[in-house]
Formats: structure tokens, sequence, C-alpha cells
């Protein structure tokens, strides 16, 4: 619970806030004339050249880009918790199940060859699960930011392409940080890290 609230939480929501703040200010609302604006929102001359409706609309379509960040920002926690204190590259191993990269980006970080498997699992059918999930969650916020009942319903808006990298940029780091945890842990069994590590 630690990492996921005070390490992971915090990743996710910092950058899902900073995007918010950085498509607003893109589209001509500084951050000063968002945050405390109370009565003063959506007055014509704090916000001017900006109609109310106008105003309206950056801020769905930035709740749009803040939903979408955190959605796609869970894609990298979820596969760096999947293997609890095992790193990916040891999974694949363990397992037996072989992919080129994995034993490549092995043999470069741990040197030698490849070893012998030591048990065979369901890693194959499990990792078909978690990429099904990922595309019905990704899915899913493509439809709740497109469909037009629901830009109504819940006033979201289509996020722009980019805004969608952005997240995944934000999920690949927080799987290398969960990475690195891991691998810490098994070099330092004694550590802080790995006492805080399930």
């Amino acid at each position: 619970l630690l990492n996921g609230f005070a390490v992971v939480g915090v990743i996710e929501a910092f950058f899902s806030f900073l995007f918010f703040f950085m498509f607003l200010w893109e589209n001509g609302v500084p951050f000063n004339k968002v945050v405390l604006a109370f009565s003063t929102w959506g007055d014509a001359e704090v916000y001017a050249p900006l109609t109310p409706g106008e105003l309206d609309e950056l801020v769905y379509r930035a709740q749009s880009i803040y939903f979408v960040t955190l959605i796609v920002s869970q894609y990298g926690n979820l596969m760096a918790t999947r293997g609890r204190s095992v790193p990916v590259i040891e999974t694949y191993r363990r397992t037996g199940v072989q992919l080129p990269a994995v034993s490549w980006l092995r043999r470069k970080l741990c040197g030698g060859q490849d070893d012998e498997p030591t048990s065979s699992g369901d890693l194959k059918d499990n990792t078909q699960n978690v990429i099904l999930a990922i595309l019905c969650s990704f899915l899913i916020a493509v439809f709740l930011t497109n469909a037009p009942f629901m830009n109504d319903a819940f006033h979201t808006r289509p996020v722009p392409v980019r805004w969608w990298f952005q997240g995944l940029g934000i999920a690949v780091l927080i799987f290398t940080l969960g990475e690195f945890r891991k691998y810490y842990a098994m070099w330092y069994p004694n550590s802080l890290v790995a006492r805080l590590a399930w």
C-alpha cells in the first residue's frame, strides 16, 4: 500500500494534474487564473478574449486529458506490480517463456548465456490476459471521451493523440521505477526498500 499510494499514486496524480494545467496554459488560461479563481471564474474581464462557453469547453477537454493520463499511466503500474517482487526478465527466465527481446536484455544485463527455465507456468496465458485488460480499458477510455452522448453526460471531450502518448511516457517511467525497485530488493535483501517491498 505504501508503494501504491506514496510512490506510484503520487506520480500518476502529479503528471495528470500537470497535463491538465499544461493544456489550459497552452490555450491561454495560465495556472494563476485557475487556482483559487472561485467567484471570478468565467469573468469576461479576467479571461478575455475567451467567453465563458469557450472556457468551459477548455476545462472539459482538460478534464478528459487528466482522465486519459491517469488511465494510461496505470498500465505501467499494472506491468510493474504484476510480478510482485520478481523483475520481468527474471519472471520470463523462470517460467520458460522465450521472448527474444527479454533474452537479449537479460544477456546484456546479467552476462552469459540463458539458463534453463526452472519451472513451467502459465505466464503466457497471464500475459495475454493482462494485454487484453489493457486493450479493454483503452477502448473504454476512447469510448468515454469520443462518444457524443458520453460527452454530454460526463462533460468529456475527444483527447488529441499527443496527450495519449504523454500518458504512455508516464507508464514507462512507473514501470522502470518498479523494475529498479525489484532489482534493488534482490541485490540488497536487508535494505529498507526490500523490507517495504511485499
